[in-house]
């Protein structure tokens, strides 16, 4: 699981968005151990949230390199909202096969569209109206922790 921090951690951009806790709940009720890699710097908003719902967890960060490195290397990768790095990790990949994310990403990004669905396995968690309620929120930071799909 690429968690992506850093730049995002004020939750100001308007378009990199990230995804919601229940994503994350998705993700863990399909597999119950993950590793976890995070940039150096602040931690991802949610991050305590998110490792309280894996039975095993490992983290890592490492320098730009050598976490590209380490996620092209994955069988499995999830991504954690809107952004390119995981996602050029997983089209350079031999060993993908199967790729998580959600279907907040930037059609003129490197997205998930752009995987070849003969070689890797996407599994997109929908969204509905998660971006929309992003763009109109006072509190990202609570619409982070407790939105669900209606």
């Amino acid at each position: 699981l690429h968690l992506r921090s850093g730049d995002i951690g004020g939750l100001n951009h308007p378009t990199y968005l990230l995804n919601p806790l229940w994503y994350y709940r998705q993700l863990a009720m399909m597999h119950h151990d993950v590793l976890v890699v995070c940039e150096p710097g602040n931690p991802h908003p949610l991050l305590d949230e998110i490792l309280a719902l894996f039975f095993s967890i490992q983290i890592t960060s490492g320098t730009m390199a050598e976490d590209f490195t380490l996620l092209r290397s994955c069988r499995q990768l999830a991504t954690s909202g809107v952004g390119t790095f995981g996602l050029a990790a997983a089209l350079l990949s031999h060993q993908l096969e199967c790729f998580h994310c959600s279907d907040l990403y930037l059609s003129e990004h490197l997205n998930p569209c752009m995987l070849d669905p003969a070689r890797v396995r996407i599994r997109m968690i929908k969204l509905p109206g998660f971006a929309d309620s992003w763009r109109r929120s006072e509190d990202r930071f609570n619409l982070l922790r407790h939105w669900q799909p209606a």
